[in-house]
């Protein structure tokens, strides 16, 4: 985390990341203030992977496990050492993750 972690990105993602951050702050506002809150997660009747770096903030690693929990069946992981980045940090592991997931629940066939 901190400022190495912004030096670390490449320019063009870092473009991007600034180009979306008006829209990210509006979702956070819209979760906080939805009429409805996380009790709607409970009407998703479908394999769920949520995952979270176990480094992220808290809000947002709050907001995973109550997600998680809203979704009967959801399989829940943290992903060691990733904070709020981690697609763009841990992309091999998210990637394994999520194949192991699609694998486990019939969406995809893994070559042994």
């Amino acid at each position: 985390g901190g400022a190495e972690s912004w030096a670390s990105i490449p320019d063009p993602v870092k473009v991007f990341l600034e180009a979306k951050a008006a829209k990210v702050a509006l979702g956070w506002e819209g979760l906080f203030s939805d009429s409805h809150g996380l009790r709607e997660f409970s009407g998703i009747r479908l394999p769920a992977l949520i995952l979270a770096g176990d480094q992220s903030p808290r809000p947002s690693q709050w907001i995973s496990q109550k997600i998680a929990q809203g979704i009967s069946g959801a399989d829940h992981q943290r992903i060691a050492g990733a904070g709020h980045l981690s697609l763009m940090t841990h992309s091999d592991v998210i990637s394994e993750k999520v194949l192991g997931f699609l694998s486990r629940v019939g969406a995809i066939e893994r070559a042994a």
